[in-house]
């Protein structure tokens, strides 16, 4: 068997998506509808693929079946409100075969997605690693791109408000970075 003799003198401490803690976390399972990036917010899809309580419902209560892509123009409220987004796809490693995934570039960001009719986990509350467009502060606040940028995707993160972005007030930096790239982020 083969052995790994040499390694990099700077190791990355994870890749966007992967969940940074196992405390607590609440994962739920949907079906993709159309590529779903890792590691971006994702939205509540159209199909319904569970039968909840009459009296529930389904835009407020976590139980549509699918979940997508954020797109430009689709969140109108800031902050974002629970029932506007469904939580963050995770890195599955079992899944993460080439045939088996594909990949959202916009820019030079470049994430895995998964692909129509997959299952997948989309993690709701808890710490995961997510690629931020800028620099991020610890406990600072979180926004969410809801329009496509030169180097970034609707549903992308970001520390810094501007035109084109919202307030995620479900979410907060856990780490300071001196620039863009791979930070961690609790959402609650």
């Amino acid at each position: 068997m083969a052995q790994q003799t040499s390694y990099a003198n700077n190791p990355a401490p994870a890749i966007n998506g992967l969940v940074a803690f196992q405390e607590g976390e609440v994962i739920w399972s949907k079906v993709a509808e159309s590529a779903v990036p890792i590691g971006m917010l994702a939205i509540p899809g159209t199909q319904s693929l569970s039968a909840p309580a009459a009296t529930i419902s389904l835009a407020t209560s976590g139980e549509a079946g699918t979940v997508k892509q954020m797109s430009s123009g689709v969140i109108a409220d800031d902050p974002i409100l629970d029932s506007e987004f469904v939580g963050i796809p995770i890195f599955d490693a079992a899944l993460m075969q080439s045939s088996q995934i594909g990949t959202l570039t916009t820019g030079t960001q470049v994430v895995s997605t998964y692909l129509d009719k997959m299952s997948v986990p989309v993690m709701r509350k808890g710490r995961i690693w997510v690629l931020s467009e800028n620099a991020t502060t610890q406990f600072a606040d979180v926004y969410v791109r809801t329009t496509v940028a030169v180097n970034a995707a609707a549903g992308s993160f970001s520390m810094s408000a501007g035109a084109g972005k919202v307030k995620f007030a479900r979410g907060r930096w856990l780490m300071t970075t001196s620039g863009a790239g791979l930070s961690l982020l609790e959402v609650w």
